[in-house]
């Protein structure tokens, strides 16, 4: 892509392809650029192409009502893919734009994306050819995991658009299922809704949300689109729960170095020897009637740590300082990190607080010394799939700090183990791993979701 030089015109062409890529003005922004154009004239020149527009669009057409000259910059492009994903991230860099707006722009680029990555994969299949023309499948296969990004993925619009790959998920459905109000509404920077909310509402028939849209009161609708969230949630869990019936465990293979078991921790975990732990990672349940499996916690992570050892636990806000008082008993208080929820939105009703992180608490068996590696705490997590367990966590986290506090083939143990996430990751980042899970249903599940990802466990049962 090359600038030229800038020159004076007043015949230009509109390519409605690339109009319709940009954002409409609203009326009012509209008429603020037309007196601004009529007291200051066009300050900034007309991007064009051969020719044709690519950026400003709306400063051209009130120089022709108005008879004004403005000027224009030649921006030269190999072909018309470029030029698309010039102008939309032309758009995502210059306009106060919301994020629903910023990800409808991306989402423009999907099959111009797809065609570019088909375009590279051809190229590095005809590379490899030319290197190793008798083994070119094969020497493939390994070019293209490296340094072929893969077609349509969100990670590159989300990327782009400088939003989570959920939120990326969230407006497709959004495009596909909401009304028309609730997209307008999203455009504005002041909308009452946020994506969250809306994608929710937007799985209900097109006149119930036109009911939900009416009240456009911020806090009746997220009460709203809560409600809905858990009906879905239970409908959800039934399914899960029946899903677990029919799994045979006895048809799952078994690694020796992955061991998952179905019971209480205290009983289930016993026979690990003491000081033999690396880490232990967690999620305990949050609600006050579990704050007594906190001060177990301690007393079993003193016992079987190593000396040094780390016990990371994710917990809640609102019973924080008896959970930190609960796990201080046997072992010594370390740090606290955030973790951030992109994309999330939840009432805490009993607080009335708009929750978007949670505490991960980091504690220490003596003799306490500092963390071996600098790491940030503050760490960043996509909504997880939930597809295992209600409380199912998101892997890449969980992947970040083992990777951080752990080496290969080191011990990790979760005595909640819920989802399975933490065997998940552990298997991928070749970690030793024992976990238990007290429900047997969520138990078969995770050792389904192990073998499903080709990361088999070791099926034992103490119940």
């Amino acid at each position: 892509m090359n600038e030229l030089a800038e020159n004076f015109t007043y015949e230009l062409e509109v390519n409605d392809k690339f109009k319709n890529l940009i954002p409409p003005l609203t009326s009012d922004e509209l008429r603020i650029l037309e007196e601004n154009i009529l007291e200051h004239g066009v300050r900034d020149p007309i991007l064009t192409w051969n020719n044709t527009i690519i950026d400003g669009h709306n400063r051209y057409s009130i120089c022709q009502k108005h008879n004004l000259p403005f000027s224009t910059k030649e921006i030269e492009f190999d072909d018309e893919k470029q030029a698309v994903i010039f102008i939309i991230k032309n758009q995502l860099g210059r306009r106060n734009i919301t994020d629903y707006t910023k990800t409808q722009l991306v989402l423009k680029l999907e099959s111009t994306l797809s065609e570019l990555a088909k375009q590279n994969k051809q190229l590095a299949m005809q590379k490899t050819r030319q290197l190793n023309p008798n083994n070119a499948s094969e020497q493939f296969s390994l070019i293209s995991d490296k340094t072929v990004e893969s077609v349509n993925t969100a990670k590159q619009l989300a990327d782009l658009a400088g939003v989570s790959r959920d939120t990326i998920f969230k407006v497709k459905k959004i495009e596909s299922n909401a009304i028309d109000e609730i997209k307008q509404e999203l455009s504005s920077p002041n909308s009452k809704l946020t994506i969250n909310t809306a994608e929710i509402i937007a799985q209900l028939p097109k006149e119930e949300q036109k009911e939900i849209i009416k009240t456009l009161d911020e806090k009746e609708i997220i009460k709203m689109a809560n409600e809905i969230k858990k009906q879905k949630a239970e409908q959800k869990k039934q399914a899960l729960i029946e899903r677990a019936k029919a799994i045979d465990i006895s048809d799952f293979d078994i690694d020796e170095n992955i061991r998952v078991l179905n019971g209480d921790f205290e009983t289930a975990l016993d026979d690990i020897p003491d000081n033999s732990v690396d880490l232990i990672l967690t999620d305990p349940p949050y609600p006050a009637e579990y704050l007594p499996l906190f001060e177990k916690l301690s007393l079993f992570a003193s016992k079987k740590l190593k000396p040094s050892g780390l016990l990371i636990s994710y917990v809640g806000q609102l019973h924080l300082p008896d959970e930190i008082t609960l796990l201080s008993k046997y072992l010594k208080y370390k740090w606290t990190a955030c973790l951030y929820h992109v994309g999330e939105t939840r009432i805490v009703n009993g607080v009335n607080v708009i929750n978007k992180w949670k505490p991960i608490l980091f504690f220490q068996k003596e003799p306490a010394i500092k963390f071996e590696k600098t790491f940030s705490d503050y760490f960043i997590s996509e909504k997880p799939e939930k597809s295992d367990h209600e409380w199912q966590q998101n892997i890449t986290v969980y992947e970040h700090i083992i990777d951080i506090f752990t080496e290969p083939n080191q011990l990790v143990v979760d005595p909640f183990l819920g989802g399975g996430t933490t065997a998940v990751a552990c298997k991928k980042l070749k970690r030793k791993f024992i976990g238990s899970e007290i429900n047997e249903n969520s138990y078969k599940l995770i050792l389904q979701r192990l073998n499903n990802d080709n990361n088999v466990a070791e099926i034992i049962s103490t119940t």
